[in-house]
Protein backbone atom coordinates (compact mmCIF):
# COMPACT_ATOMS: atom_id res chain seq x y z
CA UNK A 1 0.00 0.00 0.00
CA UNK A 2 1.42 3.21 -1.10
CA UNK A 3 0.05 6.93 -0.80
CA UNK A 4 0.76 10.02 -2.99
CA UNK A 5 -0.05 13.59 -2.25
CA UNK A 6 -0.25 15.30 -5.87
CA UNK A 7 -2.01 17.84 -7.20
CA UNK A 8 -4.85 17.19 -9.44
CA UNK A 9 -7.72 18.46 -12.13
CA UNK A 10 -10.72 16.96 -11.82
CA UNK A 11 -11.99 15.76 -14.92
CA UNK A 12 -15.17 13.57 -14.24
CA UNK A 13 -17.41 12.26 -11.77
CA UNK A 14 -19.63 9.38 -12.13
CA UNK A 15 -21.42 6.94 -9.78
CA UNK A 16 -19.57 3.82 -8.23
CA UNK A 17 -21.80 1.49 -6.22
CA UNK A 18 -24.57 2.98 -4.17
CA UNK A 19 -22.69 5.49 -1.90
CA UNK A 20 -19.12 5.40 -3.68
CA UNK A 21 -18.14 7.63 -7.04
CA UNK A 22 -15.45 6.69 -9.57
CA UNK A 23 -13.25 10.17 -10.40
CA UNK A 24 -11.24 10.80 -13.26
CA UNK A 25 -8.08 12.80 -12.25
CA UNK A 26 -5.07 14.67 -14.11
CA UNK A 27 -2.05 15.05 -12.28
CA UNK A 28 1.81 15.70 -12.76
CA UNK A 29 2.96 12.27 -11.39
CA UNK A 30 0.34 9.79 -13.48
CA UNK A 31 -1.23 11.82 -15.77
CA UNK A 32 -4.82 10.78 -16.26
CA UNK A 33 -6.05 8.16 -13.92
CA UNK A 34 -9.40 6.83 -12.42
CA UNK A 35 -9.86 6.55 -8.66
CA UNK A 36 -12.58 5.42 -6.13
CA UNK A 37 -13.80 7.63 -3.62
CA UNK A 38 -15.53 5.88 -0.53
CA UNK A 39 -18.51 6.65 0.45
CA UNK A 40 -18.82 10.21 -1.73
CA UNK A 41 -22.46 10.02 -2.17
CA UNK A 42 -23.60 9.84 1.49
CA UNK A 43 -25.11 13.15 2.90
CA UNK A 44 -21.97 13.82 5.77
CA UNK A 45 -19.58 13.13 2.89
CA UNK A 46 -15.83 15.69 3.00
CA UNK A 47 -14.76 14.67 0.02
CA UNK A 48 -17.68 14.94 -2.27
CA UNK A 49 -17.28 18.81 -2.58
CA UNK A 50 -14.28 18.95 -3.07
CA UNK A 51 -13.73 16.47 -6.14
CA UNK A 52 -16.46 17.96 -8.40
CA UNK A 53 -14.97 18.54 -11.78
CA UNK A 54 -13.47 22.06 -12.90
CA UNK A 55 -11.90 22.07 -9.67
CA UNK A 56 -8.27 21.93 -8.93
CA UNK A 57 -6.98 19.95 -5.73
CA UNK A 58 -4.37 18.82 -3.48
CA UNK A 59 -5.57 15.03 -3.37
CA UNK A 60 -3.95 12.05 -1.39
CA UNK A 61 -4.65 8.76 -3.19
CA UNK A 62 -3.67 5.52 -2.24
CA UNK A 63 -2.70 3.04 -4.47
CA UNK A 64 -3.96 -0.79 -3.24
CA UNK A 65 -6.35 -2.58 -5.63
CA UNK A 66 -6.83 0.57 -7.93
CA UNK A 67 -5.84 3.95 -6.77
CA UNK A 68 -8.09 5.19 -3.97
CA UNK A 69 -8.70 8.74 -2.63
CA UNK A 70 -8.58 9.28 1.08
CA UNK A 71 -8.20 12.99 1.73
CA UNK A 72 -9.21 16.14 -1.20
CA UNK A 73 -8.52 19.89 -0.67
CA UNK A 74 -9.93 21.97 -3.36
CA UNK A 75 -7.85 25.08 -4.12
CA UNK A 76 -9.52 26.79 -7.19
CA UNK A 77 -12.50 26.13 -9.48
CA UNK A 78 -11.62 27.28 -13.12
CA UNK A 79 -14.36 28.45 -15.87
CA UNK A 80 -17.04 26.70 -16.78
CA UNK A 81 -16.48 28.03 -20.17
CA UNK A 82 -13.79 25.39 -20.82
CA UNK A 83 -16.44 22.52 -20.24
CA UNK A 84 -15.82 21.86 -24.09
CA UNK A 85 -12.08 21.09 -23.99
CA UNK A 86 -12.18 18.34 -20.99
CA UNK A 87 -13.67 15.55 -23.64
CA UNK A 88 -10.47 16.73 -25.87
CA UNK A 89 -8.08 16.29 -22.86
CA UNK A 90 -10.33 12.97 -22.29
CA UNK A 91 -9.61 12.24 -26.36
CA UNK A 92 -5.93 12.86 -26.48
CA UNK A 93 -4.11 11.49 -23.26
CA UNK A 94 -4.24 7.83 -21.97
CA UNK A 95 -3.91 6.88 -18.31
CA UNK A 96 -1.17 6.80 -16.38
CA UNK A 97 0.89 8.40 -18.47
CA UNK A 98 2.09 11.42 -16.87
CA UNK A 99 2.45 14.77 -19.78
CA UNK A 100 4.59 17.42 -18.56
CA UNK A 101 3.56 19.64 -21.26
CA UNK A 102 0.21 19.07 -20.73
CA UNK A 103 0.16 19.72 -17.38
CA UNK A 104 1.35 22.64 -17.73
CA UNK A 105 -1.37 23.70 -19.72
CA UNK A 106 -3.74 22.70 -17.59
CA UNK A 107 -1.95 23.95 -14.97
CA UNK A 108 -2.02 27.26 -16.27
CA UNK A 109 -5.66 27.81 -16.56
CA UNK A 110 -6.84 30.96 -14.16
CA UNK A 111 -8.92 29.71 -10.79
CA UNK A 112 -11.11 33.07 -11.61
CA UNK A 113 -14.26 32.03 -13.52
CA UNK A 114 -12.77 34.96 -16.48
CA UNK A 115 -11.60 33.04 -19.08
CA UNK A 116 -11.28 35.10 -22.59
CA UNK A 117 -10.34 32.74 -25.25
CA UNK A 118 -11.94 28.89 -24.53
CA UNK A 119 -10.75 28.21 -27.50
CA UNK A 120 -7.08 28.82 -27.45
CA UNK A 121 -7.25 26.20 -24.26
CA UNK A 122 -8.66 24.00 -26.85
CA UNK A 123 -5.46 25.07 -29.34
CA UNK A 124 -2.59 24.62 -26.98
CA UNK A 125 -4.15 20.51 -26.63
CA UNK A 126 -4.20 20.27 -29.64
CA UNK A 127 -0.87 21.20 -30.18
CA UNK A 128 0.34 19.27 -27.34
CA UNK A 129 -1.24 16.37 -28.57
CA UNK A 130 0.37 16.47 -32.10
CA UNK A 131 -2.87 18.41 -33.87
CA UNK A 132 -1.60 22.00 -34.62
CA UNK A 133 -4.24 23.51 -35.74
CA UNK A 134 -1.63 26.48 -37.34
CA UNK A 135 -0.67 24.00 -40.28
CA UNK A 136 -3.59 22.47 -40.70
CA UNK A 137 -6.92 23.08 -43.47
CA UNK A 138 -10.67 21.82 -43.85
CA UNK A 139 -10.86 18.32 -44.51
CA UNK A 140 -13.74 18.81 -46.64
CA UNK A 141 -13.18 22.02 -48.99
CA UNK A 142 -9.24 23.10 -47.66
CA UNK A 143 -9.80 26.68 -46.44
CA UNK A 144 -7.51 27.56 -43.71
CA UNK A 145 -7.52 28.36 -40.96
CA UNK A 146 -10.19 25.58 -40.18
CA UNK A 147 -12.35 26.61 -36.64
CA UNK A 148 -13.56 23.22 -35.92
CA UNK A 149 -12.01 19.97 -34.63
CA UNK A 150 -14.05 16.02 -34.52
CA UNK A 151 -12.10 14.00 -31.94
CA UNK A 152 -14.11 11.10 -32.74
CA UNK A 153 -12.33 11.08 -36.79
CA UNK A 154 -9.74 13.89 -36.18
CA UNK A 155 -10.45 16.20 -38.65
CA UNK A 156 -10.67 19.73 -39.07
CA UNK A 157 -13.67 21.88 -40.58
CA UNK A 158 -14.30 25.85 -41.23
CA UNK A 159 -17.25 26.87 -40.23
CA UNK A 160 -19.17 26.38 -43.80
CA UNK A 161 -18.24 22.37 -43.88
CA UNK A 162 -19.29 21.81 -40.26
CA UNK A 163 -23.20 21.56 -41.25
CA UNK A 164 -22.38 18.76 -43.25
CA UNK A 165 -20.47 16.83 -41.29
CA UNK A 166 -23.83 15.47 -39.40
CA UNK A 167 -21.58 15.60 -35.79
CA UNK A 168 -22.97 15.30 -32.53
CA UNK A 169 -21.99 18.30 -30.56
CA UNK A 170 -20.10 16.94 -28.04
CA UNK A 171 -17.92 15.20 -30.69
CA UNK A 172 -16.98 18.64 -32.10
CA UNK A 173 -14.48 21.75 -30.15
CA UNK A 174 -14.30 24.62 -31.46
CA UNK A 175 -10.60 25.81 -31.97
Amino acid sequence: MTDYVTEAFVLKKETWNEFDARVMLYTPMFGKMWAKVKSSKKILSRLNGHLEPLNKAMVRVVEKNGYHIVDALRFGRVSPLILNALPLLDALTHEDVPDARMWGIIRSIPYDRDLLYPSLLARKMLEVGGFAPLYAECAICKAKPPHYFMMHTTLFLCDSCIPYSQMMYDEVVSI
